[in-house]
C-alpha cells in the first residue's frame, strides 16, 4: 500500500496565503516597520555625517589658531630682532 500525501483543501491553502500576505505583503506592519527602520538609519547616518562636518570645522579652527600663534611668534621675533639691532647700535 502506498503512503498517501495529505494535502489541505484549497480553502485552507488560500487562507494561509492570505494570512502571509497580510503579515508580510505590501502595506503590512512588517513592511512598514522595515521602512521606518530604514528612515531612522538614514537619519542616524546624517547625524554622523554632520558630526564629521563639525569635527572638520573644529579642526579648521584649530589650524587657524596654530597659524595665528605662528604669526604672533613671527611678530615677536621681528620685534626682538629690531630691539637687538637698536641695542647693539
Amino acid at each position: 500500500m502506498r503512503a498517501q500525501i495529505h494535502r489541505p483543501p484549497p480553502a485552507a491553502r488560500t487562507a494561509t496565503l492570505n494570512a502571509a500576505k497580510d503579515l508580510y505583503g505590501a502595506g503590512s506592519a512588517e513592511q512598514n516597520a522595515g521602512a521606518d527602520n530604514a528612515e531612522q538609519n538614514a537619519g542616524a547616518d546624517n547625524a554622523e555625517q554632520n558630526a564629521g562636518a563639525d569635527n572638520a570645522e573644529q579642526n579648521a579652527g584649530a589650524d587657524n589658531a596654530e597659524q595665528n600663534a605662528g604669526a604672533d611668534n613671527a611678530e615677536q621675533n621681528a620685534g626682538a630682532a629690531t630691539w637687538s639691532a637698536v641695542s647693539v647700535g
